[in-house]
């Protein structure tokens, strides 16, 4: 009995061994979150997903460079890329779950490749590429913004602009989820390994993983509507959801500008002066230049100025005040960009009666000197808007006239 005590009293002043630190990345633990969350197929999904988009000839996904068969399927994501896809499911995917209906299986197989794949560079550095010219102008903020990061960018900012544009937004949500999520496909570098992409401009490229993805869909119209905007989204656009995912994809890239930079844009009306492009105009105004001579020039009262020397002429201004304005980066904003310009001088009562009010710009028939006539479409701007009127004017007197007139067409 007092053996048994003695034991007893033993085994209660006998201290815990001291605690053991365990420390665990989030790489550790995400793959644990992720694999009870019902968002979300089990670890591993990504290989028979991407072989199922692709049929049986061709995978979707190759294996990278450098990589065998095996050490691409045992790779993961990072825990960071798995917390971003989580967020961005949970944020704009799970609400429209119900809309989204047959296509979710798909959407989840474009989520699984952004998820290992989208940590490449957002922008493609390949001559043929539609993008490459606007990236380097831009030098190299964009190439450090990730495809993932971009992508869901682009997603977000087109829902916002689809839910401010129809009163009833609902039957759009599901071709603006995937024209968004899938329109930069094109430029993992996994599927430009493969032969048929190395030189296909990433929109084309985008288009064709979508339309594999979606092979099941491959007659639906809201398809051909989703691939028509993809491969528009760097050119002009032609029906409202092609200008919706350019105008987000802008949107996007311009935030992205803004906090990479960090610094606030401002918007058009901030900063913009009529006055000031005015006497950046009227500085080459009847002054022959290299390779144009029709820049800018005056007759009687007014100045015939080139689309795309104000073009240009705005962005040295925006570059001169460290503006951000997309519309003034990308070729592709041209268009919108020149109305901007014309629709404020329109405004500052600036443009002859000449040009129509739904108009940026008029074809004129120009009558020179040498020659035969010219036709070229222009902005007409009332002379008497320029500071200097009478400086260029004394050029034009002082020489042989290279213009004798202008026939509006």
């Amino acid at each position: 009995m007092f053996e048994t005590l003695r034991a007893i009293f033993a085994i209660l002043r006998e201290k815990e061994p001291p605690a053991v630190k365990i420390v665990l990345s989030l790489d550790d633990l995400c793959p644990i979150w992720i694999k009870y969350n019902s968002s979300f197929k089990p670890a591993g999904a990504l290989k028979e997903t991407a072989k199922a988009a692709s049929g049986p000839e061709e995978t979707a996904l190759s294996s990278p460079p450098g990589e065998d068969a095996g050490t691409a399927e045992d790779r993961s994501a990072s825990g960071k890329a798995v917390m971003t896809v989580q967020a961005f499911y949970g944020e704009v995917i799970e609400p429209h779950k119900e809309t989204l209906g047959g296509m979710l299986e798909e959407i989840n197989r474009i989520m699984e490749i952004l998820e290992q794949y989208g940590g490449c560079p957002s922008v493609v550095d390949t001559i043929a590429d539609s993008e490459k010219k606007t990236a380097t102008r831009m030098g190299d903020i964009l190439s450090k913004v990730t495809l993932r990061d971009h992508t869901f960018n682009v997603a977000r900012i087109a829902l916002r602009l689809l839910m401010d544009a129809y009163d009833d937004p609902v039957g759009y949500i599901p071709v603006v989820i995937i024209a968004a999520l899938g329109h930069d496909l094109g430029k993992i570098p996994q599927l430009r390994s493969q032969g048929k992409y190395v030189k296909a401009d990433h929109p084309l490229t985008s288009v064709s993983i979508i339309e594999e993805i979606f092979e099941k869909d491959k007659d639906a119209h809201w398809l051909k509507m989703v691939a028509k905007a993809i491969g528009e989204h760097h050119q002009s656009a032609t029906d409202p959801l092609s200008e919706l995912l350019k105008e987000a994809d802008g949107k996007a890239r311009q935030l992205e500008i803004e906090q990479a930079e960090k610094r606030a844009s401002f918007a058009w009306e901030e900063w913009f002066d009529c006055k000031e492009i005015l006497r950046r105009v009227g500085a080459t105004v009847n002054v022959t230049q290299t390779g144009s001579a029709f820049r800018a020039f005056s007759v009687d009262d007014a100045v015939y100025c080139d689309p795309t020397f104000l073009y240009e002429t705005a962005g040295a201004m925006a570059a001169e005040r460290n503006i951000i304005d997309i519309t003034l980066l990308r070729d592709t904003d041209k268009d919108k960009a020149l109305r901007r310009i014309v629709e404020s001088l329109r405004k500052s009562d600036m443009l002859t009666s000449e040009l129509g009010k739904a108009y940026t710009t008029r074809r004129y028939e120009i009558q020179v000197e040498q020659g035969k006539p010219k036709r070229a479409f222009l902005v007409p701007i009332k002379a008497s808007a320029f500071e200097n009127r009478a400086e260029f004017e004394a050029i034009k007197a002082g020489g042989p006239p290279l213009v004798k007139g202008i026939i509006p067409l």
